[in-house]
C-alpha cells in the first residue's frame, strides 16, 4: 500500500490511461455502430425509392390501358355515331391522359409532349361534336376524328410497351 501511496500520481494516471482506452474503445464501438444505421438507412431508402418507382409503374399502365381502352370505346361511338355518349367520354378519357401527363413518371420528353399533344386535340374533337350538336348539325369530321385517336392510341400504347416493372416489360 506504500507504493501505491508513495506513487499515487502514477496509479492516477495509469487509471487514467485504462479509462481513456476503454472510453477510444466504446467511441469505436458507437461509431461502427451508427456507420451500420446510416448504410442500413441508406438501403431502406434505396428500396423505398424502388418500391415507389415500380408503384408508380404500374399506376401509369393502369392509366394506360384505361386510356387506350376509352379510346376504343370513343371510335365504336364515332361509329355507331352516338354523339351524346361522346360527349360523356371525352372528358374522362382527357383526365386520364392528364394525369398520366402530369402525375406519372419517368416519362421521357417525347413521351410528356405526346401526351399533352393529344389532351387539346381530344377537346377540339368534343368542341366539335358539341359544337354540331347545339346547332343541330351532324359531326362530319368522324374520319378525322377517329384519325386523330388512332394516333393517340398508338402514342399510348408505345408508352405502355415501353413501361418497366421490375425489369419484366408490361404489354397491353
Amino acid at each position: 500500500m506504500d507504493f501505491f501511496v508513495a506513487n499515487w500520481e502514477a496509479v492516477v494516471n495509469i487509471a487514467a490511461l485504462i479509462f481513456s482506452a476503454i472510453g477510444v474503445v466504446f467511441s469505436i464501438g458507437a461509431f461502427i455502430q451508427a456507420r451500420k444505421a446510416r448504410t442500413a438507412a441508406d438501403a431502406s431508402e434505396r428500396a423505398s425509392q424502388k418500391t415507389q418507382d415500380s408503384l408508380t409503374n404500374i399506376l401509369t399502365v393502369v392509366d394506360l390501358q384505361k386510356a387506350i381502352s376509352a379510346i376504343q370505346r370513343l371510335k365504336l361511338l364515332h361509329r355507331e355515331e352516338s354523339w351524346e355518349a361522346c360527349l360523356e367520354n371525352y372528358q374522362p378519357l382527357r383526365s386520364t391522359v392528364s394525369d398520366i401527363a402530369e402525375r406519372h413518371s419517368p416519362l421521357t420528353e417525347t413521351q410528356s409532349l405526346i401526351l399533352k399533344e393529344a389532351i387539346p386535340q381530344l377537346a377540339a374533337m368534343e368542341n366539335a361534336v358539341v359544337r354540331a350538336l347545339r346547332e343541330g348539325t351532324d359531326p362530319s369530321r368522324v374520319g378525322e376524328f377517329d384519325e386523330k385517336l388512332n394516333e393517340i392510341q398508338t402514342s399510348l400504347q408505345s408508352l405502355a410497351s415501353s413501361t418497366y416493372f421490375t425489369g419484366v416489360q408490361l404489354s397491353n
